[in-house]
């Protein structure tokens, strides 16, 4: 039987946390977001509401596809991920109406 490892110590957690914040997905996400928005290649937003869509957007079809309710795979549905990513990032920059 597989051996669950053992939770990370407090002494580990302080250690961790004294050298700085692990870089997470998100941050990778919103990072290239913001990064975009610094480019001009789009419009200002919140770098972190852009990220929760993104990866909203791409992790309920993943979670669809895993639980058999999406048939095929996930990448021939990477072009419209993107354009359904890049809509709703539109969306956010644009004012309420």
């Amino acid at each position: 039987m597989a051996r669950m490892p053992d939770a990370p110590s407090t002494i580990t957690l302080r250690a961790s946390a004294a050298v700085g914040p692990q870089r997470t997905a998100v941050d990778a996400v919103a990072d290239t977001v913001a990064a975009a928005v610094q480019a001009g290649e789009i419009a200002a937003v919140d770098s972190a509401a852009a990220a929760a869509v993104i990866i909203g957007i791409v992790l309920q079809t993943a979670i669809f596809h895993i639980y058999g309710k999406l048939s095929g795979g996930l990448t021939e549905r990477a072009s419209a991920l993107a354009c359904a990513a890049i809509a709703a990032v539109t969306a956010l920059a644009e004012p309420p109406r």
